[in-house]
């Protein structure tokens, strides 16, 4: 009976090691489409309902929210969090802090990662070839770039 239960444990223990990062990957996925629908929703509120003079409270963004990052030619389209930490990286796409705004002159920084272990954000950003548009979408306007060369940077070259 012992070396049954032991058995039945292993057993367990080996699915639940195997499931692990499908459940999380699966839970990140499910956090991302929520960030992006409540801004999304909360956008098209600011589009359609608050007016001004009509007694409508002042409805804000999620001001951890740059807007959402967007490129089809690898089906990506995720929320841009404000600020490189590991809680967001580990979530989503991140915006550098202390650098240019979206639209701005100046170089707007987003990282992510392209690794199985904390999410697939960038896993295809290989795929993308010269011409592929990139949207980022603010409260404000869309903003839409154009891959004009693709570079390949040393892991450790951080400068910019």
């Amino acid at each position: 009976m012992r070396k049954k239960t032991i058995a039945i444990l292993i057993i367990l223990a080996g699915i639940a090691v195997l499931a692990y990062p499908r459940a999380l990957a699966f839970y990140h996925q499910r956090q991302q489409a929520q960030i992006a629908a409540e801004w999304t929703a909360q956008l098209a509120l600011l589009e359609t309902e608050a007016k001004p003079g009509e007694g409508n409270g002042p409805i804000e963004l999620d001001e951890n929210v740059d807007g959402l990052l967007s490129i089809p030619a690898i089906d990506l389209e995720e929320p841009i969090l404000r600020g490189i930490t590991a809680a967001n990286l580990n979530l989503s796409v991140a915006a550098m802090e202390n650098m240019a705004r979206v639209g701005e002159v100046g170089n707007y920084v987003v990282a992510g990662h392209r690794n199985h272990t904390f999410g697939r954000n960038f896993n295809r950003l290989a795929e993308i070839q010269t011409g592929d548009a990139i949207m980022v979408r603010t409260a404000t306007d869309t903003f839409t770039y154009t891959v004009t060369e693709i570079l390949y940077v040393d892991p450790g070259a951080v400068e910019f």
